[in-house]
Formats: structure tokens, sequence, C-alpha cells
């Protein structure tokens, strides 16, 4: 009896021994995950504070959307966005050799920053000598670095502002001028040409793509404007055609459609007159020569009963059209010259 009490009783005792053990070991685990969790918390906060001290030593400021400030570099207006802001911030961060707080602003860091920092060691200064919104956030701009040296450079740029972050889209040297120029602007689906003089833009016609009906896209090629800065010309291409539009700037609207065929076509060197030369092929084709600035039909050079085989240049020098008609279909071939100073064709 006695030693059956014994028994029992060292049963007991293992058991709470065993309990014990539990019990401490659970115990030892939840000091050991909170300590843990508060080590994360600590951890994390020191994170979130460096990040917040690195914005400030970069001198990131935090700007609103849609807030409008001064600007203290030189832009072709005195008031500017927060997006223009941001990317004038780094220009003068590359100015005044704050170069780790310019690449610190890059989105996409596609050279080491050791790199970086020796396309700019020689920089004294910068300068926007244009600035245009083309689409939400995304900016196109000339800008002029000189050099300690005072050599100076010119680049067209294109740059998107994604938060805090900037990301170069295009980069390109270039000798232009500011005064008088054209642009794309991209929003989603959406292409818009815009015309900009002395750095305000005017829009002057959109194009669409990523239709349910692709019948329905459009896109933009060939925009050229003329030396003299009197017109644009632009071609808007579809899905089975393209129609040419010529811009007159100073009026401020399309004055003269060109047809869906851009063989040859173009202003005299004196600006007088405008040819538009198409060879035959689905369409008849034609050699059509307006006056200027009135574009109204001045001479249509096919001849009756004629295809036009060939449009073969105009040539400024001599200030004549080149052109090949074919009579009879295509075999009995004839070139020809029209002479814009006397109006006179003659046939070769």
């Amino acid at each position: 009896m006695e030693q059956n009490s014994k028994k029992a009783l060292n049963a007991v005792l293992i058991v709470l021994g065993i309990l014990g053990i539990i019990a401490l070991t659970w115990f030892a685990a939840m000091n050991y995950k909170n300590g843990s969790e508060k080590e994360d918390a600590t951890e994390n906060k020191v994170e979130t504070q460096s990040i917040e001290e690195t914005k400030i030593i970069n001198g990131i400021p935090t700007i609103e959307p849609g807030k409008v400030t001064e600007v203290k570099t030189g832009e072709t207006s005195k008031t500017t966005s927060a997006g223009q802001e941001l990317i004038t911030l780094y220009y003068n961060n590359l100015a005044e050799g704050n170069y780790q707080a310019a690449y610190d602003m890059k989105k996409y860091k596609k050279m080491d920053f050791s790199v970086f920092k020796s396309w700019y060691t020689n920089l004294k200064s910068t300068k926007f000598l244009d600035f245009i919104e083309v689409a939400p956030n995304q900016y196109d701009f000339l800008v002029e670095l000189t050099n300690k040296d005072d050599s100076i450079e010119k680049y067209r740029v294109l740059m998107q502002v994604e938060g805090k972050l900037l990301n170069t889209i295009s980069s390109t040297s270039t000798n232009e001028s500011p005064a008088l120029r054209f642009v794309y602007g991209e929003d989603g689906a959406t292409t818009t040409l815009f015309l900009v003089e002395n750095g305000k833009k005017t829009i002057i016609d959109t194009a669409k793509k990523y239709q349910k009906d692709v019948t329905k896209n459009s896109e933009f090629n060939n925009v050229e404007i003329t030396p003299g800065g009197e017109y644009l010309i632009y071609w808007k291409s579809g899905w089975e055609s393209a129609t040419g539009k010529v811009y007159d700037i100073k009026q401020k609207k399309v004055v003269h459609d060109i047809d869906n065929q851009r063989d040859l076509y173009g202003f005299t060197y004196d600006m007088k007159h405008f040819y538009n030369c198409s060879g035959s092929g689905m369409h008849e084709g034609k050699v059509n020569i307006s006056s200027v600035p009135s574009f109204e039909l001045e001479k249509n050079l096919q001849q009756t009963g004629s295809l036009v085989f060939g449009c073969n240049g105009y040539d400024q020098n001599r200030n004549i059209l080149k052109y090949t008609l074919s009579f009879q279909g295509f075999e009995n071939k004839h070139n020809f010259e029209y002479n814009f100073s006397n109006g006179e064709v003659k046939e070769l």
C-alpha cells in the first residue's frame, strides 16, 4: 500500500515537472517574440526616419500636386507646376555640385554614381529655354548647360515625374532655337500635336490609338515647320489612308489639305507656290500647283488621257518641278519640267 502511494506521488511529481517545463518554455518564447517585435518596430522606425532624413538632406521638398510656386532659375514663366519645380531642383542640384542628391532623384539609375557624377563635374550653371507640359506629369523642355570653361551645351529632354522621382524618357543634344517648334504629348491612347512658340503651346490636332475599332486608329508623321516659320505641315495616318494638313502659324488654323498620297509636296523656295505631285496607282495621281497664301488651285499639270508615272523632284536652284506622265498605259512615258518663275511646261 505504502509502495503504491510512493509510485503515485512520483508520477504526480513527474507530470508537474513536465508541465513546469512546458510553462517555462512558453513564457520564454513569448518574451522572445515580444522582444523581436519591438526590435522589428524599432528597425522599421529607424529606417523610416532615415528615409525622411535622406529626403531632407537631398533637398527634395514635399510638393502638393497642382501647387504653383516661384522658380529661381530661368524659365519661360514666372510660375510653374509641382513637376516643373522638381525638375528644376534636379538641375539646380547638378549645378551646385549636389550630385548625390540629383542621382537619388532618378527613378532608373542606369549607370553607377561615379559615372553619373563625372558627367557634370564641369557644369557651372543651367537654364531652361522653354518648358512645356505635354501630358499629365510629362514635360518636354530645352535646357542649356554652361560649363566652367564657358562652353554651352543644349539638350532637348522628355521627362516623366513619378511621385518624387524623375524618369528621363529621352535626352538629345541639339542646336535648336526655342522660339518655334512642335512637340508630341502622350496621354494613354491619345497623342496630341502641339505647336510651341516662345514657350507657349497651342494644340494643333489629336490622334487616337488602341481603339476597339482598329479602323479608327490614327497617328502623326512627317511633321515639319517651314524654314521661315510660316507653316506647319503634318500628316495624320489612319487605317487605309493618310491626310496631310498645312497649318498657318500666324492665322492659327489649317489652310490647306493634301490628298492621301505624299510622293512629292512642298513650297517653292520663294514661298509663292505649293506643289503636290502623286503618282498613279490606286488613284489617278495628280500634279497640282496652288498659289500661296490663298492655296487656290493655280494649275493642274496632268494632261488629258495621261497618268502620273513619276514625281521626280523639285529643283530649288532652277525653281522647276520635274515629273513624268504616261499615255496609253505605262508604256508611253514622257518627262516634263514645270518652271514656277514663268509658268511654262517643257517636255524633255
